[in-house]
């Protein structure tokens, strides 16, 4: 499964990774690398709480098309592999509890 990130900088020092399909999706770090990292931790756990209720996932849209209608100069766009068997692990994982 792949998810658009951006990762911009935070005028108030470091930087903000958000997950435009998963809405309330964020994350802040003091360092670019340290976002993107974080970011797909905090992606990794909401899909595994919605794989865990459930819920369907997002399909994940196109980075061409955000990158037109999100434009951001200073963000950096990634597309993030995420691993659904590991994911659903984690779900059953969590359900466990």
């Amino acid at each position: 499964m792949l998810l658009p990130v951006l990762i911009t900088a935070d005028p108030a020092g470091g930087f903000h990774g958000t997950a435009p399909d998963l809405p309330g999706c964020s994350a802040t770090g003091s360092t670019h690398d340290q976002t993107l990292a974080i970011t797909k931790l905090v992606i990794e756990g909401q899909l595994a709480e919605m794989l865990g209720k459930g819920e369907p996932l997002p399909q994940g849209s196109s980075l061409s098309e955000l990158a037109k209608t999100i434009h951001v100069p200073e963000g950096t766009w990634y597309e993030i592999h995420f691993n659904l068997d590991h994911l659903e692990a984690v779900a059953r994982h969590q359900q466990g509890r």
